[in-house]
């Protein structure tokens, strides 16, 4: 039986070099390079402008008083925030996502 995949919200700068970057081997991430395209080809949604975010927020299921302002800081810092959809438990997918410098974990999308 498969297993439903997890909705997860990331945060990367310049997206497209990063996976590049990490194709490449110049990031040391926790688990094999190619991981990192196949979580990034499941992006269901992504915001990279505070005009926007409402409605990401929305679509990540938070209350709007619980993130606006981190997550209006991460894009204000240069970030990228992607909803995406990965087959791994929470636990396992925080180590995943990897470093904080290349791929930030931010919060796992409820139910």
């Amino acid at each position: 039986m498969a297993r439903k995949k997890e909705l997860y919200v990331l945060a990367v700068k310049d997206l497209d070099k990063t996976l590049a970057d990490i194709a490449a081997g110049k990031y040391k991430m926790p688990v094999e390079n190619s991981k990192y395209a196949e979580i990034f080809a499941t992006i269901v949604r992504r915001c990279d402008n505070l005009d926007e975010l409402p409605k990401f927020i929305r679509k990540a299921k938070m209350k709007k008083s619980e993130c606006i302002h981190w997550w209006e800081g991460i894009i204000e810092d240069g970030y990228e925030l992607f909803i995406v959809q990965y087959n791994a438990p929470d636990e396992n997918f925080v180590e995943l996502a990897g470093s904080e410098e290349v791929v930030k974990f931010v919060v796992s999308v409820k139910k």
